[in-house]
This record gives structure tokens, sequence and C-alpha cells, in this order.
């Protein structure tokens, strides 16, 4: 329950906040420029979306294929378990599971707002901060800056923690599969 309300109350923070520091502008047409711009900023943002669903895939596969080793070690009584390590080495999965979703996550409403840009019925208004440009040409030019450094950065941060877990259960999973001929050459 107390999540539930400390949800809520963040909430209501946000919808707060955006309506004390944000206003709307009209927002013009957009230019073939721009909504060229902005249709490469789609291609290169469902790109980078497939990356991550393939990183996704790979992380899922590589952490079930250890699991299933351990289980088979395990239940063959060869080896025990320290529950307190497998419950931290389960927590870092489901720890990085969550952080690939939540990159995924941004991809797509970053896709949203793209593809709602250059639909056939684009928004007549945008929400920007106060203070900042009230130009909706020199907002939406503000945007694809952004986009465009998010993706480098995002692509970096996504390579740069996967190839840790990769090659940590790549190791973990060749360990293992050691172990186990080990053992069989060891009970004969």
């Amino acid at each position: 329950m107390k999540n539930k309300d400390d949800k809520k109350q963040q909430e209501e923070e946000v919808k707060k906040f955006f309506e004390e520091n944000t206003q709307e502008i009209e927002l013009k047409p957009l230019s073939s420029d721009i909504k060229g711009k902005f249709e490469r900023e789609i291609k290169d943002l469902e790109e980078f979306k497939e990356e991550i669903n393939t990183t996704q895939k790979s992380f899922l596969e590589k952490s079930k294929e250890l699991k299933e080793q351990l289980v088979s070690l395990v239940r063959s009584g060869k080896i025990k378990l320290d529950k307190a390590e497998q419950e931290k080495s389960d927590q870092k999965i489901e720890m990085y599971k969550k952080f690939l979703q939540g990159i995924e996550q941004e991809v797509n409403s970053e896709l949203n707002f793209c593809k709602e840009l250059v639909s056939d019925s684009p928004p007549k208004i945008l929400r920007v901060f106060k203070g900042g440009s009230q130009d909706s040409g020199q907002v939406l030019e503000n945007k694809i800056k952004t986009i465009k450094k998010y993706i480098k950065k995002s692509q970096k941060d996504l390579r740069v923690s996967f190839s840790k877990y990769d090659f940590s259960l790549s190791n973990q999973i060749k360990n293992l599969i050691y172990l186990e001929a080990y053992l069989k050459r060891a009970k004969k």
C-alpha cells in the first residue's frame, strides 16, 4: 500500500512541477527539412531499439543457460549453492533486466514523439519549459540534437554494460562446464 501511495505522491509532484515550470506554445507546420531530420531520428531510434531487443534476448538466454547449468549441478548433488550468493546474483540479473527495460521505454517514448510529429495529424501545441525558446522551429531543432546525443550516450552505456555482463555470464557458464567435466572425471 505504501508503494502505491508513494507512486501517487510522485505523480502529483511531477504534475505540479510541469504545471509550474512549463507552458504550451503553438506548433507551426514542420518544414520539409525538419520533417526529414525527424524521419532520420525515427530510423536511428528504431535501429537502437532493435539493438536493445537483441541485447535483451542475448542476456536472457545466457542468464537462463547459467541457471540451468547450476540447477543441473545442484540436482546431481555435485555442488551446493550458497543461498545468499544466489539471491545476490538473481538480484543483479533483475536489476540489469530493469535497466534494459528502462532504456527501451525511453526509446519508445522518443520514438512515439517523433512519429507523432511527422504524422498526417501532428499535435497543434508543444509543452516547453518557461524561459526557453518560444519558437517551435528552434525547440524542434534542439529536440533533434537532444535525441542524437541521447542515442549516442545510451548506445555507449548499453554496449559497455552488456559487454561486462556478457563476459561475466560467459565466464561463469564456462567455469561450470569445466567443473562438471572435472567432477565426472573425478568420479571415474
